[in-house]
């Protein structure tokens, strides 16, 4: 059920994202990772072991992070 829930919601906010124009580049997306490892005084690789860990693949956590991104710039 929570994963339902989960892709109905990202279904909605790419509608969202989509009706509003908004988007991020790739370049916004790196700069948001780049301050998000900063704040937590982690390294690339670092993120790369939690991934991996997770099971999540570096293509599929950028786009989580464009969507985080596009998430700001709606609210």
């Amino acid at each position: 059920l929570a994963l339902l829930q989960t892709m109905i919601e990202r279904r909605l906010l790419r509608s969202e994202f989509e009706r509003n124009g908004i988007s991020a580049s790739d370049e916004m997306v790196e700069r948001y990772i780049a301050g998000v490892l900063e704040d937590s005084k982690q390294s690339r690789a670092d993120l790369d072991k939690a991934l991996a860990a997770a099971g999540l693949g570096w293509d599929k956590y950028f786009e989580r992070m464009r969507e985080e991104v596009q998430r700001m710039t709606l609210v």
